[in-house]
Protein backbone atom coordinates (compact mmCIF):
# COMPACT_ATOMS: atom_id res chain seq x y z
CA UNK A 1 0.00 0.00 0.00
CA UNK A 2 1.63 3.43 -0.88
CA UNK A 3 0.29 6.00 1.37
CA UNK A 4 1.34 8.97 -0.78
CA UNK A 5 -0.76 8.66 -3.92
CA UNK A 6 -1.66 12.29 -5.28
CA UNK A 7 0.33 14.34 -7.24
CA UNK A 8 0.16 18.04 -7.04
CA UNK A 9 1.39 21.00 -9.52
CA UNK A 10 2.66 23.40 -6.88
CA UNK A 11 3.32 27.23 -7.84
CA UNK A 12 6.05 29.89 -6.10
CA UNK A 13 5.13 31.41 -2.99
CA UNK A 14 4.62 32.03 0.63
CA UNK A 15 2.54 33.59 3.39
CA UNK A 16 1.45 34.55 6.93
CA UNK A 17 -2.12 35.58 7.89
CA UNK A 18 -2.77 35.73 10.94
CA UNK A 19 -5.52 34.13 13.21
CA UNK A 20 -9.01 36.58 13.38
CA UNK A 21 -11.48 36.00 16.64
CA UNK A 22 -15.56 35.80 15.49
CA UNK A 23 -18.30 36.03 17.93
CA UNK A 24 -21.88 36.94 18.33
CA UNK A 25 -23.46 34.35 15.99
CA UNK A 26 -24.89 32.22 18.27
CA UNK A 27 -22.69 29.61 17.07
CA UNK A 28 -23.71 29.39 13.72
CA UNK A 29 -20.69 28.72 11.86
CA UNK A 30 -18.39 27.11 14.72
CA UNK A 31 -20.01 23.44 14.15
CA UNK A 32 -21.11 23.00 17.20
CA UNK A 33 -23.55 25.78 18.55
CA UNK A 34 -22.35 26.59 21.30
CA UNK A 35 -21.22 30.11 20.41
CA UNK A 36 -17.78 29.70 21.75
CA UNK A 37 -15.27 29.87 18.90
CA UNK A 38 -11.78 30.68 20.62
CA UNK A 39 -9.76 33.12 19.60
CA UNK A 40 -6.38 31.63 17.69
CA UNK A 41 -3.65 33.76 17.88
CA UNK A 42 -0.61 33.81 15.18
CA UNK A 43 2.32 32.65 17.70
CA UNK A 44 5.50 35.33 17.37
CA UNK A 45 7.60 32.49 16.28
CA UNK A 46 5.54 30.74 13.44
CA UNK A 47 7.20 31.04 9.96
CA UNK A 48 3.68 30.84 8.62
CA UNK A 49 0.17 30.84 9.95
CA UNK A 50 -3.39 30.52 8.07
CA UNK A 51 -7.09 30.83 9.48
CA UNK A 52 -8.10 31.00 5.68
CA UNK A 53 -9.62 34.67 6.77
CA UNK A 54 -8.62 35.84 3.26
CA UNK A 55 -11.67 34.05 1.76
CA UNK A 56 -8.91 31.99 -0.28
CA UNK A 57 -5.84 29.82 -0.91
CA UNK A 58 -3.73 32.80 -2.35
CA UNK A 59 -1.28 32.86 1.58
CA UNK A 60 -0.16 28.68 -0.05
CA UNK A 61 2.29 27.66 -2.64
CA UNK A 62 -0.22 25.81 -4.18
CA UNK A 63 -3.02 23.52 -3.99
CA UNK A 64 -5.06 20.61 -5.78
CA UNK A 65 -7.93 18.70 -6.35
CA UNK A 66 -8.19 14.97 -7.38
CA UNK A 67 -11.25 13.20 -7.40
CA UNK A 68 -12.43 15.85 -4.43
CA UNK A 69 -13.00 19.22 -4.08
CA UNK A 70 -11.30 21.91 -1.91
CA UNK A 71 -13.39 25.09 -0.93
CA UNK A 72 -13.00 27.73 1.82
CA UNK A 73 -15.86 28.28 3.29
CA UNK A 74 -17.98 29.48 6.49
CA UNK A 75 -20.38 26.92 7.97
CA UNK A 76 -18.39 24.82 9.34
CA UNK A 77 -15.18 26.91 11.56
CA UNK A 78 -12.87 26.90 14.47
CA UNK A 79 -12.00 30.30 14.96
CA UNK A 80 -12.46 33.24 12.52
CA UNK A 81 -14.98 33.23 9.43
CA UNK A 82 -13.48 30.88 7.58
CA UNK A 83 -12.09 27.51 7.31
CA UNK A 84 -10.91 25.06 5.13
CA UNK A 85 -12.95 21.75 3.65
CA UNK A 86 -11.57 19.10 1.66
CA UNK A 87 -14.43 16.42 0.52
CA UNK A 88 -12.98 13.39 -1.44
CA UNK A 89 -15.70 11.15 -3.63
CA UNK A 90 -15.70 7.44 -3.83
CA UNK A 91 -13.02 6.82 -5.61
CA UNK A 92 -9.67 4.28 -5.86
CA UNK A 93 -7.79 7.35 -4.63
CA UNK A 94 -8.68 11.20 -4.23
CA UNK A 95 -7.46 14.10 -2.41
CA UNK A 96 -7.94 17.94 -2.31
CA UNK A 97 -5.07 19.59 -0.12
CA UNK A 98 -3.38 23.10 0.22
CA UNK A 99 0.97 23.08 0.21
CA UNK A 100 3.28 25.64 1.86
CA UNK A 101 6.96 25.54 0.71
CA UNK A 102 10.47 26.71 2.02
CA UNK A 103 13.77 25.84 1.66
CA UNK A 104 15.05 22.58 1.93
CA UNK A 105 15.83 21.65 5.54
CA UNK A 106 17.95 19.13 6.81
CA UNK A 107 18.68 19.84 10.21
CA UNK A 108 17.37 21.25 13.35
CA UNK A 109 12.64 21.21 14.16
CA UNK A 110 10.05 21.42 11.23
CA UNK A 111 6.31 21.59 13.51
CA UNK A 112 3.11 22.19 11.81
CA UNK A 113 -0.29 22.50 13.57
CA UNK A 114 -3.50 22.48 12.04
CA UNK A 115 -7.09 21.79 13.59
CA UNK A 116 -8.95 19.18 12.10
CA UNK A 117 -12.92 18.63 12.31
CA UNK A 118 -14.28 15.20 10.42
CA UNK A 119 -17.85 13.93 10.48
CA UNK A 120 -17.27 10.86 10.08
CA UNK A 121 -14.84 8.13 10.91
CA UNK A 122 -11.59 8.00 9.30
CA UNK A 123 -10.98 4.49 7.80
CA UNK A 124 -9.45 4.43 4.42
CA UNK A 125 -6.20 5.38 5.46
CA UNK A 126 -7.08 8.93 4.72
CA UNK A 127 -3.71 11.61 5.21
CA UNK A 128 -4.60 14.64 6.74
CA UNK A 129 -1.22 16.60 7.40
CA UNK A 130 2.35 15.73 6.15
CA UNK A 131 5.58 17.13 5.81
CA UNK A 132 7.82 16.18 2.75
CA UNK A 133 10.71 16.71 0.83
CA UNK A 134 11.05 17.04 -3.27
CA UNK A 135 8.90 17.07 -5.90
CA UNK A 136 5.38 16.20 -6.17
CA UNK A 137 6.18 13.09 -7.38
CA UNK A 138 6.63 12.76 -3.44
CA UNK A 139 10.07 11.92 -2.27
CA UNK A 140 10.29 11.24 1.59
CA UNK A 141 7.61 12.09 3.76
CA UNK A 142 6.16 11.74 6.88
CA UNK A 143 2.57 11.76 7.20
CA UNK A 144 -0.18 11.49 9.95
CA UNK A 145 -3.74 9.99 9.28
CA UNK A 146 -6.60 7.65 10.17
CA UNK A 147 -5.67 4.34 9.77
CA UNK A 148 -8.39 1.97 8.69
CA UNK A 149 -9.60 1.53 12.21
CA UNK A 150 -10.29 5.34 12.74
CA UNK A 151 -7.05 5.86 15.00
CA UNK A 152 -4.35 8.43 14.62
CA UNK A 153 -1.00 6.94 13.46
CA UNK A 154 1.81 8.26 11.62
CA UNK A 155 3.51 7.01 8.21
CA UNK A 156 6.70 7.66 6.63
CA UNK A 157 7.41 6.46 3.02
CA UNK A 158 8.84 7.63 0.20
CA UNK A 159 8.08 7.81 -3.86
CA UNK A 160 8.32 3.75 -3.88
CA UNK A 161 7.13 2.71 -0.75
CA UNK A 162 6.33 3.21 2.48
CA UNK A 163 8.81 2.66 4.97
CA UNK A 164 7.15 2.92 8.50
CA UNK A 165 3.96 3.06 10.00
CA UNK A 166 3.26 3.87 13.64
CA UNK A 167 0.44 3.58 15.33
CA UNK A 168 -1.19 5.13 18.43
CA UNK A 169 -4.06 3.86 20.86
CA UNK A 170 -6.27 7.22 20.12
CA UNK A 171 -9.22 7.56 18.28
CA UNK A 172 -10.04 10.12 15.77
CA UNK A 173 -12.69 12.00 17.22
CA UNK A 174 -15.90 12.95 15.17
CA UNK A 175 -17.76 16.48 14.50
CA UNK A 176 -15.41 17.63 17.02
CA UNK A 177 -12.29 20.55 16.40
CA UNK A 178 -8.98 18.40 17.22
CA UNK A 179 -5.85 20.08 17.84
CA UNK A 180 -3.13 17.88 15.67
CA UNK A 181 0.75 18.66 15.38
CA UNK A 182 3.58 16.66 13.33
CA UNK A 183 7.08 17.91 15.35
CA UNK A 184 10.08 16.32 12.93
CA UNK A 185 13.72 16.33 14.64
CA UNK A 186 15.66 16.71 12.03
CA UNK A 187 19.52 14.21 12.18
CA UNK A 188 22.09 12.90 10.42
CA UNK A 189 21.35 9.83 12.50
CA UNK A 190 18.21 9.17 14.35
CA UNK A 191 16.07 11.53 12.91
CA UNK A 192 12.26 11.63 14.53
CA UNK A 193 8.79 12.31 14.16
CA UNK A 194 6.43 12.69 16.85
CA UNK A 195 2.44 13.65 16.66
CA UNK A 196 0.36 15.19 19.46
CA UNK A 197 -3.41 15.19 19.46
CA UNK A 198 -4.76 17.88 21.99
CA UNK A 199 -1.36 18.62 22.68
CA UNK A 200 -0.82 14.91 24.00
CA UNK A 201 2.12 13.18 22.60
CA UNK A 202 0.42 9.85 21.10
CA UNK A 203 3.27 8.54 18.60
CA UNK A 204 7.15 8.84 18.81
CA UNK A 205 8.72 7.29 15.86
CA UNK A 206 12.20 7.28 14.87
CA UNK A 207 12.92 7.59 11.16
CA UNK A 208 13.96 4.83 8.98
CA UNK A 209 15.07 7.64 6.09
CA UNK A 210 18.71 8.51 6.55
CA UNK A 211 19.35 12.44 6.57
CA UNK A 212 15.93 13.74 5.37
CA UNK A 213 15.60 16.83 4.26
CA UNK A 214 11.86 18.82 3.95
CA UNK A 215 10.72 21.22 1.72
CA UNK A 216 6.81 21.35 2.21
CA UNK A 217 4.19 20.88 4.52
CA UNK A 218 0.69 19.71 3.10
CA UNK A 219 -3.30 20.16 4.73
CA UNK A 220 -6.34 18.42 3.48
CA UNK A 221 -7.33 15.08 2.81
CA UNK A 222 -5.71 12.53 0.78
CA UNK A 223 -5.82 8.57 0.36
CA UNK A 224 -4.39 6.14 -2.15
CA UNK A 225 -6.92 3.13 -1.59
CA UNK A 226 -10.31 2.90 -2.20
CA UNK A 227 -13.09 3.76 -0.31
CA UNK A 228 -16.63 5.70 -0.20
CA UNK A 229 -14.81 9.01 0.50
CA UNK A 230 -14.69 11.84 3.05
CA UNK A 231 -14.83 15.20 4.37
CA UNK A 232 -12.24 16.68 6.37
CA UNK A 233 -12.08 20.67 7.67
CA UNK A 234 -8.90 22.22 8.44
CA UNK A 235 -8.57 25.54 10.06
CA UNK A 236 -5.60 27.58 11.91
CA UNK A 237 -2.61 26.16 10.09
CA UNK A 238 0.67 27.08 11.63
CA UNK A 239 4.44 26.08 10.96
CA UNK A 240 7.40 26.55 13.11
CA UNK A 241 10.65 25.54 14.31
CA UNK A 242 9.43 24.26 17.39
CA UNK A 243 6.70 23.12 19.00
CA UNK A 244 3.67 24.77 18.74
CA UNK A 245 0.66 23.46 20.50
CA UNK A 246 -2.51 24.01 21.27
CA UNK A 247 -2.83 27.81 22.05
Amino acid sequence: MRLWGVVLALACGCGRIGFQDRTGDGGARDGTGDGVVPAEACPAFASFCDGFESGNLNAWSGSQATAATLTVQSSIVHSGHYALESVGQPSTSFGADASHDFPTQTSGSIATREWVYAPQPLVQWEQLLAVLSGSANNDDYVTVLGNDNNIWMASEGDASAVLGNYLSTTPVAQSAWVCVELDVMLATTGSTAVVYVADQEIVTATLVTPSPGYSSIRAGLWTGVSGGGATVYVDDVVVAAQHIGCQ
